[in-house]
């Protein structure tokens, strides 16, 4: 029932899994994973994107520089018009200005502490993310692996079975072993060989899990090298992330609480200006000129 060339056709395939097949190793698939995934790529663009605020709030603390132009013709005909005391006219001004705060330290403080705690949030979360995320695929690999040790059994089982099959045949044939006996150990022979199929299928199945999970662009099912068993690591409290979580939130609750009372500081700024402002065209060529002094606000 089950000839040579069967037995050949199964031993070729284990040996094109066993030494043929391209073996890859669970770093491979940590290293891809953790490129690839996008929810790392987001946090490390929210801790890159929190330096660049910080730059923008350092930015804020000197001058600010502004040019600022204006033409204005109130004509008034036949009387009718705006009233000229107001307007004078029109309006012709081209300015350079320049103004920057003062009393900005007890302002910007809060801002820049904010800026980093969402830094520090951000690179918590992509340390948790990545933790979870070499779990899910150390897990999956191991899964995997588990298949190949399964193929592997069957397949030392299949080889036994085949060898006394021809050995059973003749006994069969001779008269010294039951026939009925030795269809029951075909009826055997043939599980066997379909468990070792299902097993096949299934390992291809995890392998292609595996890639999806680590963002690998590859149908093929390559064999898996044995994944290296290391001692378990214990982690202190002061170095879990999982508890610097809390400890972030905590300050960013205090922050939000500092950001509230900027809106209660004084602001002091000083200001200047020059260039040409006038309400005559006729007579800009006098009225360049420059403007100084000071703002400040008590809510």
């Amino acid at each position: 029932m089950y000839s040579k060339p069967l037995r050949l056709t199964c031993l070729l395939f284990l040996i094109a899994f066993a030494a043929c097949a391209q073996t890859v190793t669970l770093d491979y698939y940590l290293n891809k994973g953790l490129a690839n995934n996008p929810q790392l790529n987001d946090f490390r663009n929210q801790v890159q994107s929190s330096a660049f605020d910080s730059l923008k709030i350092k930015a804020t603390r000197k001058p600010q520089v502004n040019m600022i132009g204006q033409i204005l013709y109130a004509p008034v005909i036949d009387g009718y018009g705006y009233d000229n005391a107001v307007t004078n006219g029109g309006n012709y001004e081209l300015l350079m200005g320049v103004n920057q705060n003062i009393l900005n330290k007890q302002i910007l403080g809060p801002q820049f502490e904010s800026a980093r705690l969402q830094g520090q949030s951000a690179g918590n979360s992509a340390v948790q993310s990545e933790h979870e995320l070499r779990k899910a695929i150390t897990s999956q690999y191991i899964n995997a692996y588990a298949g190949i040790i399964r193929i592997e059994y069957l397949q030392s089982t299949l080889n036994l079975l085949q060898d006394e099959s021809s050995y059973l045949k003749q006994l069969t044939e001779r008269g010294i072993y039951k026939a009925f006996d030795y269809s029951t150990f075909l009826v055997a022979l043939q599980s066997v060989e379909i468990n070792l199929k299902q097993e096949e299928s299934q390992y291809r199945s995890d392998v292609y899990a595996l890639n999806v999970l680590c963002g690998v662009n590859d149908t093929a099912a390559p064999r898996l090298a044995p994944p290296p068993i290391q001692s378990g690591v214990s982690v202190g409290l002061p170095a879990s992330r999982f508890l610097n979580t809390y400890r972030i939130d905590s300050f960013q609750i205090n922050n939000r609480r500092l950001l509230a009372g900027i809106n209660y500081k004084p602001r002091l700024s000083w200001f200047a200006d020059a260039g040409i402002l006038g309400a005559q065209p006729e007579t800009l060529y006098r009225n360049f000129g420059t403007s100084f002094g000071l703002n400040f606000s008590m809510p």
